[in-house]
């Protein structure tokens, strides 16, 4: 995904925007599918519990 970014920040003159367009309808689903899955599935470590401590 950098190397995307890059050619797309530094190389903007030879983009294929037609194949930027497909990958983003096309690959990049599946992939923020698997990104959010994670994110629910360790949300929990990192949310803070405000109850109180005993002891």
């Amino acid at each position: 995904m950098s190397g995307t970014r890059n050619r797309l920040i530094h190389d903007y003159g030879n983009t294929d925007y037609r194949l930027v367009y497909r990958t983003v309808r096309h690959d990049f689903p599946p992939v923020l599918k698997l990104i959010e899955g994670q994110l629910q599935r360790t949300s929990s470590l990192f949310v803070e519990d405000d109850s109180p401590v005993e002891g």
